[in-house]
This record gives C-alpha cells, sequence and structure tokens, in this order.
C-alpha cells in the first residue's frame, strides 16, 4: 500500500494561513460548528440584539445554523410530547461530582480522565452541541459519526469526537440560556465573560431560570445513564458553587489550579482560536480584549469562588495542581478518590492508565514573557498567587522560562493533552491594551 507524501497544508496550515482564518486551525468551511445543534427559538436568543456583528463572510454559517435549528427545533418538541414525562420522572444516582477551575487550568484533562471510570456518566459533546434534540437524534447521528465530524479542538489536541466528555455549559448555550460564552459568537458586542456570571448570579430571576434549564439537561443526561452518577466539568461552575449546593446539597467539587502565566498564555489562544473558528465575526477576539478580559476577570471570579467555597462542608471539595496531576496521573486521581471519599478507585485504575498512556509524548509550549505582561499578572492576580502558592515571576529576566511550576526528575516539563506540541510563542502588550 503506498500513501501520498505530505502536503504543507498537512504538515502545518499555520504557515498557508493567517490567525484570523479558520484554515489557520484546521478548520474548513462546511465543518461543523457548536451552534448547528440549536433549536430556532435558542438561535434567534442569542442573536438578538447581536445580528449587526455578523461579518459578510460568515453569512453562510448563519443561513447553514439557521436551516439546521429548524430540524432540532422539531425533534425538540418531539422529545417534549413524547419524553417529557419519563425525564421528569429520571431520579438522579446521587449528587453529581463537579470539576472547576479556570478555563486552561487543566479541567479537560481532569474530566477525561475521571471519565475513564465507568460507574460515572458525563455529558458529552452531541449531548451538549444538541441538547434538545439529542434524545431523538443521536442514536443514528452515533452510528453515522459523519455529520458532527469535528476530531480534534481547535485550540489543542484535545478528542472532540461525538463520545467526549464536554462542557454542560455549552448546553445551557445552545439551549438558549443566557452565557458568557455568547463572547464566542460576537466579540465586538462588548460583552465580558465575567460580567456576565457576576450577573447571572446577583439576578434571582436569572438564578432561577438557570438552574430550571441546568437541571432539565441534566435529567436528560441521566435519563441516558440510568444508575450512573453525573460528572460535570464547565470552569464556569467554579463560581456557581454556592449555587450548586443549593440544588444538589452533596454535590463534591474538585478544583484544579494551575501555574497563573500559563493560564494567560494559554486562554489567548483559546480566545482567538474559539471566536475564529466558531465565531459570526471574521476577525476574531483581539488581544487587547482577551488581556482586558483576563488582567480583570480573573481575581473577580477567584474572589467569588473564595467567597462561596467557604460554605461547602468539609469531605465535599479537594484542591488539586495540575502540575501534580501531570507529573503522576494515578497517585492524583487516589488522592481525590479518597478526599471526595469516591468509590475504590482500582476498579478505574487500568482504564485511566490506559487514557494517560495514550497521551504519552505532548509537551507545553514555552513563552519568552513579555515584562509588561509579567507586571500585569503580578500587579492583578495577587489573589491567586497567594491562595495556591505560585511564584510571582520577576518582570525583568534574561532567561525565558518553563511556564510549569514543577519539572520531571530530568528538568523536563510535564506534558499534558492540554498543550499544543508545535506552537512556541512571544507575547507582547498591544497598543490598545493596559499601558
Amino acid at each position: 500500500m503506498t500513501t501520498d507524501a505530505p502536503t504543507e497544508t498537512a504538515a502545518d496550515p499555520t504557515k498557508l494561513y493567517d490567525p484570523d482564518d479558520p484554515r489557520y486551525y484546521g478548520y474548513t468551511r462546511f465543518q461543523f460548528r457548536l451552534w448547528h445543534g440549536m433549536t430556532t427559538w435558542a438561535f434567534v436568543k442569542m442573536i438578538n440584539g447581536r445580528a449587526k456583528y455578523i461579518s459578510p463572510q460568515r453569512y453562510g454559517l448563519f443561513l447553514s445554523v439557521l436551516l439546521l435549528s429548524l430540524l432540532h427545533s422539531l425533534l425538540a418538541i418531539f422529545v417534549r410530547i413524547f419524553y417529557t414525562g419519563r425525564i421528569r420522572r429520571t431520579q438522579f444516582a446521587g449528587d453529581p461530582v463537579c470539576i472547576l477551575g479556570f478555563q486552561r487550568s487543566g479541567t479537560t484533562f481532569l474530566n477525561e480522565l475521571i471519565a475513564c471510570d465507568d460507574r460515572f456518566a458525563y455529558p458529552d459533546n452531541l449531548q451538549c452541541i444538541m441538547p434538545e434534540s439529542f434524545i431523538l437524534a443521536e442514536k443514528r447521528l452515533r452510528k453515522s459519526n459523519s455529520i458532527m465530524k469535528m476530531e480534534k479542538r481547535p485550540m489543542d489536541d484535545m478528542d472532540m469526537s461525538m463520545d467526549a466528555p464536554q462542557e454542560d455549559e455549552i448546553a445551557l448555550l445552545n439551549s438558549g440560556v443566557p452565557s458568557p460564552y455568547s463572547q464566542i459568537a460576537f466579540p465586538s458586542a462588548g460583552e465580558f465573560y465575567h460580567e456576565a456570571l457576576e450577573q447571572q448570579q446577583s439576578d434571582p430571576e436569572m438564578r432561577r431560570k438557570w438552574v430550571r434549564a441546568w437541571v432539565w439537561f441534566l435529567r436528560k443526561v441521566q435519563f441516558r445513564n440510568p444508575g450512573k452518577r453525573l460528572l460535570l466539568k464547565s470552569p464556569t461552575h467554579t463560581v456557581r458553587v454556592g449555587l450548586i449546593r443549593e440544588t444538589f446539597p452533596d454535590a463534591k467539587f474538585i478544583h484544579i489550579t494551575r501555574n497563573p502565566y500559563r493560564i494567560f498564555h494559554s486562554n489567548l489562544k483559546l480566545g482567538k482560536a474559539l471566536s475564529v473558528t466558531q465565531g459570526f465575526e471574521a476577525k476574531g477576539m483581539t488581544d487587547a480584549q482577551m488581556i482586558e478580559e483576563l488582567i480583570e476577570g480573573f481575581p473577580v471570579f477567584h474572589e467569588a469562588y473564595e467567597e462561596q467555597k467557604a460554605e461547602v462542608a468539609e469531605g465535599n471539595l479537594v484542591t488539586v495542581r495540575y502540575e501534580e496531576l501531570v507529573r503522576d496521573p494515578i497517585a492524583v486521581m487516589r488522592q481525590i478518590y479518597e478526599a471526595l471519599d469516591l468509590p475504590d478507585i482500582e476498579h478505574a485504575v487500568p482504564a485511566m492508565q490506559a487514557y494517560v498512556d495514550s497521551r504519552k509524548g505532548y509537551t507545553p509550549n514555552t513563552y519568552k514573557e513579555d515584562p509588561e505582561i509579567v507586571r500585569m499578572i503580578n500587579d492583578n492576580w495577587g489573589i491567586y498567587f497567594d491562595a495556591y502558592g505560585y511564584d510571582r515571576l520577576p518582570a525583568e529576566g534574561d532567561a525565558p522560562p518553563v511556564n510549569e511550576a514543577i519539572v520531571t526528575e530530568d528538568g523536563a516539563a510535564p506534558g499534558a493533552p492540554e498543550d499544543d506540541p508545535a506552537d512556541t510563542a512571544t507575547t507582547e502588550v498591544p497598543n490598545a491594551s493596559h499601558g
């Protein structure tokens, strides 16, 4: 058997396209997007007041989502007619286990590991992208595995198959519930991630609607997985600990932390990749937007979490470091299971180890730190440094640091699938940002 020689596009598409082109991230024009699982009414809610931001280059995306939403709406109506009673009678198999942590702190890696334990059920990509219609559509789609062809995430090398675990925040967004993730679709709308979360926490009516939509979705996932405890992961849940406890008083929480400089750089890549590949604006988020959001929003996010976590009962919350997780995943898993009094972990260790083995070979990016970025992080993110013991870098320095707090015995930085092995970057403060 012969194979074609690799082309430059296959080897490295980033050499052929600019960062404002979805092809830079391996996305074609006709590839499935997050919004292609929405119902019409959910899509209209998200578009409301934002249509002026849609770029002409994305009119085709808008039309395809709108047309497909009609099918999802029809299926959603049938779900309501034929399944509502059974879904409402579904009992949860205990209160859920929730993974917390700021985006790009290692929540996906942790979630994938625990999901190896077949005693847990989790919302997967198909269910979260098509939250109102998956009950009727999933059987055929899982067999075909072709319509929703998204094998890898645009910002890293993590699995995006239909069955891979996904954030339930995506399900709420695609159900028409106000979500900070709408910022991905319309970066120019001026809506800030942390402000959307603050409003959701402070408005009693929004809280009530959020809980109702969230529990309804979780019941559908539980309906498809009877007898299995739910495992949930959404960075947004980090500031909803109190709200989650009101709904599930005995919920368990796993909070993961990571080197703050690493979180910053990884989020710059995340925001750009998601907004360019998924959004309705051609250019996506700018560095200035993302830096402003991160510098201002990160401490607000963690102030809210620190206040709420104080009310969590002993034995229901454990905090782990990403650096320790990638260095010895199974040991950290054992610590988590023991701290939260979860079922005997030995049942799941073979599957967890197989997953770890499948992810070997990843190496994290390194960055030449811009002194102004370091200074801004040091000045504004003190709550995180102080709470979790990460050392501040000097604003000036000769040697570019490896941005992980813990390295392996041979001096190499630990690799993990949260990182893109091919990328090495220097981040500078754009002219429009804080100076």
